[in-house]
């Protein structure tokens, strides 16, 4: 069975809500009710509403389609857009998080590239543990905010140093990255 984890829920949403939203999307999930999740660690960030639910799946294909499109899902509330997350849930994720050595921010991404066109991307450079990309959750017409961010885990320190050196200062679309280590990053 593979997890697959959407988070980015917005504050209104209930768990019927995102249900219906999933079916009207062709997103195959449990008939089963599931219930939102708030994190315990969600820190305001402006990017993330803390939100969450872990989705259930017997066939790898369906799940990597329900991400795909989950990722690309943008709802407007309030005159606001905000985009759900999602990516294959991995179990004891926080340890991931403490190798530093192995983890990538990758900053600059343009909006239309999908999580696995960023995996794509980058497993050239060795096996991906974990791939995310953070899109802002709003866009107006107003302001013009950030690009999303991308984080990315290699499995090894060398993978990662590998893919800093090939890819930073590339262009991906009319987007130059910018790459840096996590570490270096939660330092700020």
């Amino acid at each position: 069975m593979l997890q697959v984890i959407v988070s980015n829920i917005p504050e209104n949403f209930t768990s019927q809500d995102l249900f219906l939203l999933l079916q009207q999307s062709n997103i195959q999930c449990s008939e089963e009710l599931f219930e939102i999740q708030q994190s315990k660690h969600h820190k305001s960030d402006g990017y993330s509403t803390g939100r969450y639910v872990i989705l259930d799946y017997d066939d790898k294909d369906i799940a990597r389609i329900a991400v795909d499109t989950l990722n690309r899902m943008v709802l407007t509330i309030n005159s606001n857009e905000i985009s759900l997350r999602a990516a294959p849930y991995i179990i004891n994720f926080p340890s991931y998080l403490e190798n530093h050595a192995a983890n990538l921010i990758v900053y600059n991404i343009p909006y239309e590239i999908s999580v696995f066109d960023f995996v794509d991307l980058f497993s050239q450079f060795g096996p991906i543990i974990y791939a995310i990309i953070k899109k802002p959750i709003f866009r107006t017409n107003e302001k013009v905010h950030d690009l999303p961010i991308g984080y990315i885990f290699f499995e090894t320190k060398e993978q990662a140093d590998n893919a800093m050196e090939s890819a930073d200062g590339k262009y991906l679309g009319p987007n130059k990255l910018c790459i840096v280590k996590m570490k270096k990053q939660l330092q700020e």
